[in-house]
């Protein structure tokens, strides 16, 4: 399994993944990283008007079908408006700003959680660092990542 590279918001294609082999990052479901790619892209859309989902799928190089089931997932949510027929398509349903990486997180993360048997030392580790991430990703507004540097996606691994 290929873990993706977060391509810059641009008109463009999203580019192919840059691996690196032999290095360990954070593991982040393709569902999210996916969401929150289409959600930059409605975020710095130039007008007001809907997005279609046809124009998402070609910016960010994912499948219409697969990026169908996330953006339904982001309309239960709350976090994004769609509008069927030729003038349709799909915008936010809230100003960038007041849109976190954790309320996407939450919106398509599917998985089960693990239930971990835990000691009271690794109970204490485990459930700090993810309060901690927790933390962060609420913390972060898409309105923020628009507004970050624009630099090339870094290499991601390949987890093989």
């Amino acid at each position: 399994m290929r873990v993706r590279a977060t391509a810059a918001v641009t008109a463009e294609p999203a580019d192919p993944p840059a691996v690196v082999t032999g290095v360990r990052s954070l593991r982040v479901p393709a569902r999210v990283d996916d969401a929150l790619r289409a959600l930059l892209v409605l975020a710095g859309a130039p007008s007001l008007a809907p997005v279609k989902m046809t124009e998402l799928s070609r910016i960010e190089g994912l499948s219409p079908r697969f990026l169908s089931t996330v953006m339904v997932a982001l309309r239960d949510k709350g976090l994004v408006h769609s509008q069927r027929g030729a003038a349709g398509g799909y915008w936010l349903a809230r100003p960038a700003d007041q849109i976190t990486v954790s309320d996407v997180y939450d919106a398509v993360d599917v998985r089960d959680p693990v239930m971990l048997r835990r000691s009271r030392v690794t109970g204490a580790l485990w459930n700090g660092l993810e309060a901690e991430l927790r933390s962060r990703l609420a913390a972060i507004t898409l309105a923020d990542l628009l507004a970050a540097p624009r630099r090339p996606p870094a290499a991601t691994p390949d987890p093989r």
